[in-house]
């Protein structure tokens, strides 16, 4: 459904090109005749911003120069005004609580369907909260679970089959990179490198696999 929105501002800031324009288009046939502007990074987002009022603002989390919420947290600062919705690639409760707890309006997954990410949008903007939850992983029945992929699992490298581990553990992104020592980025690398090489499609298969490779013991014990 088309919404006749002519004075309506709309602000996507996403170092994804393909994502970033993809939404923007979305946004632009959603919302009839409004303005949507495009940034790349904190300094170019917050340089739109100032520049404007924005009614809306479409947010990512990880930015090649710095993170969404100290993006969120200065325009806060400097008293900018619009609905914040972060639309991340991260899939951690952690994250959308903190979303929350920052003052966006909603919250929202890469992953998700666009009309769905354009219902969290309508709803941002009509002043209601849109924190899309993520449904609960179940591990993987012991028949799910192909031999192929249990192989492949077992081709990753040390880092990634420890990334796996503990994602098993139910651990957030931000928790593993804590027990790793290493940044959230560097853990978001490893879990994509790993739903790459095992073909895992979908925002909680990852979670299914580790959960199921956890349950039978393939990878050992955690150290």
């Amino acid at each position: 459904m088309t919404l006749p929105h002519a004075a309506l501002r709309v602000l996507v800031i996403d170092d994804h090109p393909v994502f970033r324009v993809g939404l923007a288009a979305s946004l632009r046939a959603l919302f009839a005749g409004a303005e949507v502007q495009e940034a790349v990074d904190v300094a170019s987002g917050l340089a739109r911003w100032r520049a404007g009022v924005f009614d809306l603002v479409s947010l990512d989390l990880s930015l090649p120069d710095g993170g969404g919420f100290g993006l969120l947290r200065q325009a806060r600062v400097e008293g900018l005004k619009g609905h914040v919705l972060i639309v991340s690639m991260h899939d951690d409760a952690a994250y959308r609580e903190r979303a929350r707890a920052e003052g966006a309006a909603g919250y929202v997954t890469k992953s998700a369907p666009i009309d769905v990410l354009c219902g969290c949008a309508r709803r941002c903007l009509s002043g209601d909260e849109a924190f899309v939850l993520a449904q609960p992983a179940a591990p993987l029945g012991s028949e799910e679970l192909a031999q192929g992929t249990l192989e492949r699992a077992m081709s990753l490298t040390p880092t990634e089959r420890r990334v796996l581990k503990l994602v098993g553990r139910r651990l957030t992104s931000r928790e593993v990179a804590m027990a790793l020592n290493v940044s959230v980025r560097t853990v978001e690398n490893h879990r994509a490198s790993i739903c790459r090489k095992l073909d895992l499609r979908g925002p909680h298969r990852l979670l299914e696999l580790a959960l199921s490779l956890s349950q039978s013991g393939a990878l050992g014990e955690e150290g």
